[in-house]
């Protein structure tokens, strides 16, 4: 049961090869022949013997005697592809029958990927078994990737959820200063010779403090929908009041902005007001960002128990490789380092509604630009595949 080739530090990338049947003098035969491809070689005479084998060792490939007394290499075979360790090794059956449909059937039903008839030529041999090695190396070496993948997204989602905290009470305090110095200003003498570049500086101070205090909320939730904590504060909502609220905010602070609005009065539901605000403000600031400077359309209807809510710009639209990831994690409409942003806004809509039971929609055709389409159900509805 022990390797023919002993792994030495020169040969930890080798892969190891399975090699079964029941007549020794086979088996050296074998092994001769797949010397030369560096393989780390086990050999086991029987079933019973490879299952154990199978169990303490990792493979990359199993060359498998069909005729063996006992189990024999189809019933190996049906044990190997029921087992979770082994079922993804590749098996190859040797075999000196005959080429009949009904027996190569009966291979590939049990689990084989190959036949090796005998006499064996040792080119194909020994191709068929390099390619399958060449296959499993790249195997783990996907797997290793994947591994390195999956520690390198929880170290940032640690740092993003550290730095979030950490970054939120110093800006609480800043905002706090920031408060008592416009008080400090709007008692300032008017003919104060300094009071215009104060006021200007104030502003510029508030603009980038709220700013940073938008960006850290959003990191917070991230976290928060990780740890599957984003919770809601129900109430009586007036949703039209609600987007015409943040129409206006976008639309008074930048004249250059056009945005047309048709929303139904009235449309109102139980829902949390601040999440809903935020994916109103999320949805009409993807429209101004990625439309080009065309004018963005904000519909809001009531039907059926439900509020449907839609907002659409004539920008360049999303190029359908990036559209069914739209809503993923730092992912963005396009590939635009002049477009400022996190790529989480979609993400945290869509984990927002999903929350309210409702659903989140998006068709986009580039040059012809993009709607959102948001439906939340009027009434208290449980939440449909929020992240947890």
């Amino acid at each position: 049961m022990d390797p023919l080739t002993q792994a030495t530090p020169e040969m930890l990338g080798a892969r190891k090869c399975l090699l079964v049947d029941d007549l020794k003098g086979n088996l050296l035969a074998l092994e001769s022949l797949l010397r030369p491809e560096g393989a780390i070689i086990f050999r086991a005479q029987s079933g019973e013997e490879a299952l154990e084998l199978l169990l303490e060792h990792d493979f990359a490939l199993a060359l498998v005697d069909v005729q063996m007394p006992g189990m024999n290499g189809f019933e190996l075979a049906e044990y190997m592809r029921g087992t979770e360790k082994t079922r993804h090794i590749p098996i190859i059956f040797v075999t000196a029958g005959s080429r009949v449909q009904e027996g190569v059937f009966q291979g590939y039903e049990a689990g084989a990927v190959d036949f090796l008839f005998k006499p064996l030529d040792p080119f194909i041999v020994r191709s068929k078994v390099r390619i399958f090695l060449e296959l499993d190396q790249q195997r783990a070496k996907l797997m290793q990737t994947e591994r390195e993948l999956t520690r390198a997204l929880a170290a940032r989602d640690e740092f993003f959820s550290i730095a979030s905290h950490e970054l939120k009470t110093p800006i609480t305090a800043i905002n706090l200063q920031l408060q008592i110095l416009g008080r400090l200003l709007g008692q300032t003498d008017p003919g104060n010779p300094v009071k215009e570049r104060m006021e200007k500086a104030f502003g510029t101070f508030n603009r980038q403090v709220t700013k940073l205090n938008g960006l850290v909320d959003t990191l917070l939730d991230v976290t928060r929908i990780k740890n599957g904590k984003l919770s809601l504060e129900r109430k009586d909502v007036d949703l039209s009041s609600l987007v015409k609220e943040v129409v206006d905010r976008f639309t008074t602070t930048d004249k250059t902005i056009e945005i047309r609005t048709d929303i139904t009065p009235g449309v109102r539901g139980s829902w949390d007001l601040q999440r809903l605000d935020q994916v109103a403000v999320n949805l009409v600031s993807n429209a101004v960002k990625y439309g080009n400077g065309s004018r963005v359309d904000v519909t809001l209807r009531r039907e059926e128990g439900f509020a449907k809510l839609t907002v659409k710009d004539g920008g360049s639209g999303i190029s359908p490789d990036r559209l069914p990831y739209i809503f993923d994690r730092f992912e963005r409409a396009v590939e635009n380092s002049s477009v400022q942003g996190l790529g989480l806004g979609l993400y945290i809509v869509k984990q927002i509604v999903q929350a309210h039971g409702g659903s989140v929609n998006v068709e986009s055709r580039e040059n012809e630009g993009t709607t959102f389409v948001v439906t939340l159900p009027a009434v208290a509805t449980p939440a449909t595949g929020a992240e947890s």
